[in-house]
């Protein structure tokens, strides 16, 4: 037997983990290559000008875990807060022409927001009455670039759509940050909003009254479709420490 020669069922050698190996190289790189020439994902190294500069249509769909919605409240000798990571959503577009194919879709559970106050809670959902109406929910109808990329990997978007509380819709327009991390896009942003804006009533108890206005914070994480070509983004070192949306 030749020094290259193998016995059925003996342990492969170096050499020939070293060809398996490089055999498995080429047919991954093959792979990626014909994905790109397909126009499957984008190519790669990857760069946010580059995403921006992509053809086909992008899916993606929100990290619930990774995500939260919150709203800051004023009330007669304090403030609170209340948040929820009951996130749903969609949201997919061509990024060549956002403007015209850039659509999506974000639910929030009224039942699972939550202020750290039980009776402020269950009042909370009452005024909501999340029986009758489970979901709050934000129709995108557009998304526009607001400037080119920073050098933070991160780029302005101006969306307008309707967010739709119980059985009142209130049209919005807002800027958002979208930040470029891996495999994953994370939108911040936030907005003024009223309870009369949505058809509520301030609520009151007692002496404590809450006022009218409320400021609406949100980070979505997003990533590809699991159905779906992966952007294939690699890591991005210079993108900024990210954390969840906090109060002033």
């Amino acid at each position: 037997m030749t020094p290259h020669e193998q016995q059925p069922g003996a342990a492969m050698t170096h050499t020939q983990w070293h060809r398996v190996f490089l055999l498995w190289s080429a047919c991954a790189w093959l792979s990626q290559a014909s994905a790109v020439a397909q126009g499957l994902q984008p190519p790669t190294p990857f760069s946010l000008p580059l995403l921006l500069e992509w053809g086909d249509t992008v899916h993606l769909v929100v990290v619930p875990e990774e995500s939260e919605v919150a709203f800051d409240a004023h009330a007669t000798l304090h403030n609170f807060t209340g948040s929820s990571r009951t996130i749903d959503g969609t949201v997919e577009g061509i990024p060549t022409a956002l403007e015209t194919t850039g659509s999506g879709s974000i639910m929030v559970k009224a039942a699972n927001l939550t202020t750290g106050n039980t009776m402020r809670d269950r009042n909370m959902r009452a005024m909501l009455e999340v029986t009758r109406y489970p979901e709050i929910r934000f129709i995108l109808d557009q998304a526009k670039i607001d400037g080119p990329p920073r050098e933070d990997h991160t780029v302005r978007l101006l969306i307008t759509g309707q967010l739709r509380v119980r059985d009142v819709t209130h049209p919005l327009r807002l800027p958002v940050t979208v930040s470029v991390q891996a495999d994953r896009l994370v939108v911040t942003g936030q907005f003024p909003l009223t309870f009369t804006d949505i058809g509520l009533t301030p609520p009151s108890f007692l002496f404590i009254n809450v006022d009218n206005h409320l400021k609406i914070r949100f980070r979505l994480v997003a990533r590809p479709l699991s159905n779906r070509p992966p952007l294939n983004l690699p890591e991005n070192p210079a993108s900024p420490a990210e954390t969840p949306p906090h109060p002033p």
